[in-house]
């Protein structure tokens, strides 16, 4: 079957360009670092979604469960500029205007109280992230050329962004930190 050299040669970088972005992926999705965020973009006909993970230690300076009243400002004013979609970013071409920000902080909104201890969460586990889907309606789409990120200058413990995305023109990935920080999506 794959006598042939160059058959095997075909089959391994086929095989190799299947998983590596994959395996990627889902490392990077996976993996909570401090300093490290990740940011998806996705473009399809007039409708932009970016995502962005982040450690909430990167954003608000504490991971555990808010229990001080500063730590609950904290989240709250954080929140409050990650609503703010055009203080996040800024598009070059594409008119594209905010339809939806939502936010999870991965704590539990509800109380959660009674008598048994049959729970699936690791009480040590206190790594937190922040995620926030951002969606955005472009009436000129074909004209977005480039997106600008400033969570840097907002929340400067992010360190790196690791950045992928996907449009009509493409698909790419690129780590983005304080002095490159622009997407260029055509």
């Amino acid at each position: 079957m794959l006598n042939n050299p160059i058959k095997l040669m075909f089959s391994t970088c086929i095989f190799i360009l299947i998983l590596l972005p994959q395996s990627f992926a889902q490392h990077q999705q996976k993996t909570h670092v401090h300093g490290i965020s990740n940011l998806t973009i996705a473009f399809e006909n007039s409708v932009l979604q970016i995502e962005l993970n982040a450690p909430l230690i990167d954003i608000v300076g504490f991971e555990n469960k808010t229990k001080t009243e500063i730590q609950k400002q904290s989240l709250k004013l954080a929140i409050e500029v990650l609503k703010n979609s055009k203080e996040i970013f800024s598009f070059n071409g594409g008119s594209c205007k905010e339809k939806k920000v939502l936010v999870t902080t991965g704590y539990k909104n509800k109380k959660h109280e009674h008598k048994h201890q049959n729970h699936n969460e690791n009480k040590n586990d206190i790594h937190k992230d922040l995620k926030i889907l951002y969606s955005f309606n472009c009436t000129n789409p074909a004209n977005l050329i480039v997106i600008n990120i400033h969570l840097f200058d907002k929340f400067p413990k992010i360190v790196k962004i690791n950045t992928q995305w996907v449009t009509v023109n493409g698909q790419g990935q690129k780590v983005l930190d304080q002095k490159r920080n622009q997407v260029t999506v055509r």
